[in-house]
């Protein structure tokens, strides 16, 4: 097992994972922020994620791994949340499989 951090970042802000999670290799840390990207997704309009991505780090701040947002995709209706009030929200999901 190893702790992972997922940061999201934008090219001009990051919005640092303070927490992280541990999981049992990088693969699952993959998994791990596809995961957030599809939660994010569900609660945000379209636009408010070109640009964005997760940076997967180490525990010592290395980055092995950056998953884009998809550019395009069908936008959650009615929603309005920024990527900022997704992340101040407990973002833990279960570990799947």
């Amino acid at each position: 097992m190893a702790k992972f951090f997922f940061h999201m970042a934008n090219g001009r802000e990051q919005l640092d994972d303070e927490n992280g999670k541990e999981l049992r290799d990088l693969s699952a840390a993959h998994e791990h922020a596809l995961h957030l990207i599809h939660r994010a997704m569900s609660c945000l309009t379209a636009g408010q994620t070109n640009g964005w991505m997760i940076k997967v780090a180490t525990a010592t701040g290395r980055v092995p791994l950056t998953v884009l947002f998809p550019k395009l995709f069908r936008p959650a209706a009615g929603k309005s949340s920024a990527i900022a009030s997704f992340l101040r929200r407990d973002v833990t999901l279960p570990r799947s499989g």
